[in-house]
């Protein structure tokens, strides 16, 4: 993120980067500071967008998400439900559409039952048997 922060990159985040169905908001404000702080240095020049995915949905539809977002960045933060990029090339307008995806999917959008599921039986579990398959896999050679 220091790399595109450098080059004057805009960063659209797509959602799901804090895993809020498995984590309350607290820990996701400790564990996450150094993300944040990245975040913020795009938010504070305006090129910041972010998307708010199925396993997200706090940052939409929780009355203190607000405040949430202002803990976290230091400044009020309007959350999407996807973005539209327009540009010109070769004289052809182009508009690309972004979202996360899950938006619409009964199984993940506001189901209560896949969010008290992950929530109350699958984090636990995870947790008991040390089991992360948010992480990617080390690759052995």
């Amino acid at each position: 993120m220091d790399h595109y922060e450098k080059e004057k990159f805009f960063y659209i985040n797509l959602g799901d980067s804090e895993e809020l169905w498995e984590n309350l908001f607290v820990t996701v404000k400790r564990h996450n500071k150094a993300t944040f702080a990245h975040e913020q240095k795009f938010l504070a020049r305006k090129a910041f967008i972010k998307i708010f995915g199925n396993h997200d949905l706090y940052w939409d539809n929780d009355p203190l998400a607000a405040v949430g977002l202002v803990q976290i960045y230091g400044e009020a933060v309007k959350i999407y439900e996807g973005a539209i990029l327009q540009t010109s090339i070769n004289h052809k307008k182009l508009s690309i559409y972004l979202t996360h995806g899950h938006q619409g999917d009964l199984q993940s959008d506001g189901n209560w039952f896949s969010k008290w599921f992950v929530s109350d039986v699958w984090a636990p579990f995870q947790s008991y048997l040390h089991i992360n398959p948010n992480t990617p896999p080390i690759m052995m050679s």
